[in-house]
């Protein structure tokens, strides 16, 4: 039997299927992270081996080489992926999609100061479209005084993260091409980098926003649910050649299990103490838990109710939402006009092996 620290218990099989599955240390692993700390996987007989990364261009290349069976993957570098932009042509499917959401904007101490001198005023909330307009300012001033572009981190060249930055800046008149730097860097290394003055601000994951903050080296300025909300931003993605597996459906279910129970709120504080693990995450379990809440606080108040999602319809690999992310691909000119590379970008989304491996659900948005 196995038993999780929540007191259930679960049969396990007599002989488990051992799957190694690569994560970057972000509070949007937690599914696969509950899959194995509660038993979801080891009821489905997989022996769920998490290998801790510290990039995506890890993830993506020791998952083409074979290193891993599955991966914990950006949704647009999962797309590039499988069209062969930037890198090699891997087909990959994704039966199921990992979290909704997440991201967020930190700026620097000097950056938070000047926004907020400029914009706060009793009753006025300080938007997105605020923000924006006074960075253009800064920029402007910037330029004019001769002093360095504006430097902007991301984690990877194809991410949410780097489109909804963009989104953000462009809606204050700002021209990502040329009016600003932006240089990727992984998630983990953001506070130093932030704390060091090589960056600006930086778009990431949760937890590293709040770490920041606890570093002293920034301010969290915005959810990026109120830039781009419901955004996929993270799918399990594993080869085309392994969609036959025997063990794919028994991983589906687990991790789906581990969504119903990670979203219950009775479950937050032990999902924030396995998550604060070393070997996982690495970060306060104040922190985690706090992101978990939805009461993480920004400089414009409190963040929207779903900072992150990951509850079971938070799971279902739409067309729609790979849509919407292939859509902001298009816009940033990453990849191209022909229909065609939508018909192979849709491809990559399985939603009917979420189906067969866990029913019908509601409220996938």
């Amino acid at each position: 039997m196995t038993q999780g620290e929540h007191g259930e218990r679960r049969a396990r099989p007599a002989s488990l299927t051992r799957l190694t599955i690569g994560f970057v240390p972000l509070i949007d692993a937690a599914l696969l992270i509950a899959a194995r700390e509660e038993g979801f996987a080891a009821a489905e007989g997989i022996d769920l081996n998490l290998v801790r990364e510290g990039s995506w261009a890890a993830i993506r290349d020791k998952l083409n080489v074979g290193l891993f069976d599955a991966a914990h993957m950006l949704a647009p570098a999962a797309i590039a992926s499988v069209l062969g932009i930037g890198h090699l042509k891997v087909p990959l499917i994704a039966p199921l999609a990992l979290g909704l959401d997440g991201n967020a904007i930190t700026v620097s101490q000097a950056i938070a100061a000047t926004l907020q001198s400029r914009l706060a005023s009793p009753g006025a909330a300080i938007t997105p479209a605020r923000t924006a307009a006074e960075m253009a300012r800064l920029v402007t001033e910037r330029r004019n005084a001769g002093k360095p572009k504006i430097t902007v981190g991301v984690v990877f060249g194809f991410s949410c993260h780097l489109y909804q930055v963009r989104a953000w800046l462009q809606s204050g008149g700002i021209d990502p091409e040329a009016d600003i730097n932006v240089v990727v860097i992984p998630p983990p290394l953001m506070v130093e980098s932030l704390s060091a003055g090589l960056i600006d601000l930086f778009c990431a994951g949760s937890p590293w926003n709040r770490m920041a903050e606890l570093a002293g080296a920034g301010v969290v300025l915005h959810a990026c649910s109120s830039i781009v909300p419901d955004c996929l931003e993270k799918l399990l993605v594993l080869k085309t050649d392994l969609a036959d597996e025997p063990w794919l459906p028994g991983l589906v279910r687990a991790i789906g299990r581990a969504a119903t129970w990670a979203s219950a709120p009775e479950h937050r504080s032990l999902l924030a103490r396995h998550l604060a693990r070393p070997d996982y995450v690495g970060a306060p379990v104040s922190v985690i838990e706090g992101v978990l809440s939805g009461q993480a606080a920004t400089l414009l108040g409190d963040a929207p109710a779903d900072w992150i999602r990951f509850d079971l319809a938070a799971t279902i690999p739409t067309t729609q939402r790979l849509r919407s992310v292939f859509e902001m691909m298009q816009a940033a000119g990453h990849v191209g006009p022909d229909p065609a590379l939508w018909s192979q970008a849709a491809a990559l989304v399985r939603p009917q092996l979420h189906t067969q491996a866990l029913g019908g659900t509601s409220g996938g948005r």
